[in-house]
């Protein structure tokens, strides 16, 4: 079966069963890979692309929303012809450019370039703002988002068995939820939500990469 074709009947399924939380993680950890079948090593840049590429299907980027005036707000870009802005994995006791990623492995993630205005380009979670069905995700410290309450907490990444992975989100209790697309205000803004279809992505080496790109 195509990949396209798994990739949609994932969809679907997900689109049909109700979602659990926190989740539960049985699958044995696997050494990630990004879209040409290389290991992910943290500390490289790669850009986060969505699995299935068609209409507003970018990669991901920081960008204003609301009255924000620093591109706080993690968003997927429109055109499928922009990867988005590369990203950098850390994982706690690994020295960056060496090791690999393993699903599931709490880690770190920060855009390679840090707007000015921001404190940071690390991607936090903001958990109080009602405007979303679930908590943004956004870069910087506290000093970029006054008055919000930053989740405490890692993401993870997992393997998803029709093809490609999706971010998580767990609080240091561990409860954990996906992190999927919300549709607001003509942007495409990436939320933690226990409700939703998850954000299914593949991972690009940061000026591209080399033989046939793949989805797992």
């Amino acid at each position: 079966m195509k990949p396209t074709i798994l990739l949609s009947l994932c969809f679907f399924l997900f689109a049909l069963t109700p979602y659990l939380f926190p989740l539960a993680f049985s699958q044995d950890p696997e050494q990630m890979k990004d879209a040409y079948g290389n290991p992910l090593v943290p500390g490289r840049r790669y850009s986060i692309v969505p699995a299935l590429r068609g209409s507003r299907s970018g990669g991901v980027s920081p960008d204003k929303t609301g009255n924000q005036t620093c591109p706080l707000t993690v968003v997927q870009e429109y055109f499928e012809c922009r990867d988005g802005k590369p990203v950098i994995f850390s994982v706690s006791g690994i020295t960056p450019g060496t090791g690999t990623i393993l699903t599931g492995t709490h880690l770190d993630i920060a855009f390679v370039e840090k707007p000015e205005c921001a404190d940071t380009s690390k991607w936090v979670v903001v958990g109080n703002l009602t405007d979303y069905p679930g908590a943004p995700v956004s870069i910087g410290g506290v000093e970029d988002h006054p008055g919000q309450h930053i989740l405490d907490g890692t993401f993870n990444i997992q393997k998803l068995d029709c093809g490609g992975y999706k971010l998580v989100f767990c609080s240091i209790e561990n409860r954990c939820v996906h992190i999927r697309t919300y549709s607001k205000r003509s942007q495409m803004c990436l939320i933690a939500s226990q409700s939703g279809t998850p954000f299914q992505v593949v991972f690009i080496a940061a000026g591209g990469g080399n033989g046939v790109r793949s989805t797992v």
